[in-house]
């Protein structure tokens, strides 16, 4: 491989390490500028804004703030959408125990379905936050509770009644620790039933953690078995029929360790939350009765849950498998076959250093391909096979594209209820299914032997811009304007018109976020319907800037838009230091730097007099310049780069 690399060496951890790559001697990348990359490593990490301080950060101290980032709070919360990312369990609601306990509070029932749903992610945010292995995922010996979840489960608790903290703990139950493989939140969000055979949980285990769906392996099965011949016993069949054992092989193996287990909830049924979140040893005895299989991993024997984290742990695939989630997370790109060396690479890495997250982390930020945004020299045209070289398209040709799919949408006046329903057909018809999104990145075609895989070229690696999440929009907008998208954090209680863009699943799939249930993934591609939701989401901040501010209701001490002036003054009169407002704007909306006499404040000044002029028509002199402010801030929060980074 040596003869495709190029030799570019790393500081990562104090170790000097070479990365991949596949530039053409006529091909280079363009690398975000400095204070564009920086910015682009606080929407990663801290999910927002860098400060204007650390905009100054010189290139050479730049690890430094990647280290400095990565102990403040908000890493710590972003963490959680990372892991989410991965297991997909955060809920609305614990419905299917709403005879255990108060369901009908509100604050009861999101404190409980918070509790449940964070369980595997609490115990990833641990895991990094205290650099740990990230192997402890699969054979930690504790799982990590707040008062809530250790009262809900039966979790030895040390932070006292009513605790908020996340602290490590074990089941009383008696069951054996394996970190997720023994949580109840996991096994909640992935039910099984009694003819499934915990088949289910089986695969989402290998799925999540070896990136082995068995749903898509290529194996031939004789669907007409069962009415071939009504005595086939198909217990038989799924241990000695070839098609079958191909899957149940190892499906029913690493399900014999999970029948201690409860196997729903499933359908409307209703669950004691004291039936379902007790472990029974006998359950693992009784599974050898119903599938005649002992527990194994992949034709391996094992005692027990501690045996299978082990196993999992030392998989090779294990690793390559975490740097396949985090790597998607932090580049907004899905790996697949040919990304194979890419993945050996950070998973070598990886394991150097002990399975650290963090180091991860480090070295992928750090790397040419997290910072570049496009690709010199003439790249391959892949369609029409004339094999003629094109350019890359620049970013704005791009988002150009973007704002024609979205013009072609044709419903300006939106209500909620519109776009929900858009996003939903618009997300059926891209392919968003579970079954499709589940396939993504899995799929090898049938002419391509995994020994003679060739790396995709730098332009289909490079993403020319990434895409402010859900969950970054709604940060972004408490950072930066002291407001979220709801009146009630959490997302049980939401406005019918103003949803919780954190949340609230409806909003999310169309801003290309994902429901967990049906559509498991989020979209890199941007849908037409994301720009629907940029421009109501800053119409929303822009009244509530407008109410809180510009209406004192809150001290100027506490402002967070309009520093530098009251936002009620003459526009003439104060026009210096209405200019100079404007470019502190651009540097904490866009982190750029522009002049107060530069084209782009003449243009937003210039809207603030025209929006001045229709709002006289409509309320006189009064409220006129506030209503003027709103709309100027709709504007600049609407622009692109708010969104992309």
């Amino acid at each position: 491989m040596m003869d495709r690399c190029i030799l570019t060496f790393l500081a990562v951890a104090g170790v000097l390490i070479l990365r991949p790559g596949a530039l053409h001697a006529e091909e280079s990348y363009v690398l975000l500028d400095r204070p564009q990359y920086i910015k682009r490593i606080a929407m990663d990490l801290l999910g927002g804004r860098p400060s204007l301080t650390d905009l100054q950060t010189p290139d050479a101290d730049i690890p430094s703030l990647v280290d400095h980032y990565m102990a403040t709070e908000a890493f710590a919360d972003r963490l959680l959408w990372f892991a989410n990312d991965i297991f997909l369990t955060r809920f609305a609601e614990v419905e299917y125990f709403r005879d255990s306990y108060d369901y009908y509070d509100e604050h009861t029932r999101f404190d409980v379905a918070r509790a449940v749903g964070e369980e595997p992610l609490r115990l990833f945010q641990h895991i990094v936050l205290n650099d740990l292995p990230l192997t402890e995922l699969v054979t930690a010996d504790y799982t990590i509770a707040n008062s809530t979840l250790a009262w809900f489960w039966r979790i030895d608790y040390n932070g006292g009644s009513g605790g908020k903290d996340w602290l490590a703990g074990r089941y009383l139950d008696g069951r054996e620790h394996a970190g997720v493989l023994s949580q109840n939140g996991f096994y909640y969000r992935y039910p099984s039933t009694l003819s499934n055979k915990q088949r289910h949980r089986a695969n989402q285990i290998t799925r999540v953690f070896l990136d082995d769906d068995h749903f898509f392996r290529n194996v031939s099965i004789d669907l007409r078995l069962g009415s071939a011949d009504p005595e086939l016993d198909l217990l038989d069949a799924t241990r000695h029929n070839h098609g079958c054992v191909a899957c149940h092989d190892t499906l029913d193996g690493i399900g014999a360790h999970l029948f201690g287990f409860s196997t729903g909830p499933e359908g409307s049924r209703l669950y004691a939350r004291e039936t379902f979140g007790t472990f029974s040893p006998q359950g693992v005895q009784r599974s050898q009765m119903q599938t005649v299989r002992e527990p194994s991993y992949y034709g391996y024997p094992s005692r027990g849950l501690k045996d299978l984290g082990n196993y999992i742990a030392h998989d090779p695939r294990f690793a390559q498998t975490m740097v396949k989630h985090i790597y998607r997370f932090l580049l907004h790109r899905n790996l697949d076959y040919q990304d194979r060396d890419l993945k050996i690479h950070y998973a070598e890495l990886l394991k150097s250093h002990a399975f650290s997250t963090k180091a991860l982390i480090k070295a992928i930020i750090a790397s040419d391909e997290y910072r570049a945004v496009g690709v010199t020299g003439p790249i391959l045209k892949k369609t029409g096979g004339n094999g003629e070289f094109v350019p890359a398209r620049d970013l704005a040709a791009q988002w150009h594209s973007l704002e024609e799919k979205a013009a072609a949408v044709a419903i300006p006046a939106a209500t909620r209820a519109s776009i929900i329903e858009m996003a939903r057909l618009h997300a059926i018809q891209s392919g968003y299914s579970q079954q499709i999104a589940q396939s993504r990145g899995n799929l090898i075609p049938k002419d391509v032997f995994p020994e003679t895989v060739e790396p995709k070229p730098p332009v289909e690696i490079v993403q020319p811009f990434k895409l402010a999440t859900p969950e970054q929009l709604h940060t972004l907008g408490e950072q930066l304007l002291g407001e979220v998208w709801s009146s009630w954090e959490g997302g049980q209680w939401m406005p019918g018109d103003f949803p919780h863009l954190e949340y609230n699943t409806d909003i999310k799939i169309a801003a290309g976020g994902y429901d967990g249930r049906r559509i498991l993934e989020r979209r890199w591609s941007v849908p037409p319907t994301y720009m629907l939701v940029i421009e109501r989401w800053a119409e929303v901040m822009a009244e509530d800037i407008l109410e809180r501010e510009l209406g004192e209701s809150v001290p100027w001490d506490q402002r967070r838009v309009f520093t530098l002036i009251t936002g009620k003054e003459e526009p003439y009169e104060a026009e210096p230091a209405i200019r100079a407002q404007i470019v502190d704007w651009f540097k904490r909306f866009y982190c750029e730097d522009v002049s107060p006499a530069g084209g782009e404040v003449n243009d937003v000044f210039g809207v603030l007099l025209q929006a001045r002029e229709h709002a006289k028509k409509k309320f006189g002199n009064w409220f006129s310049i506030e209503a003027a402010w709103c709309h100027v801030l709709g504007m600049m929060l609407s622009d692109p780069r708010i969104a992309i980074y």
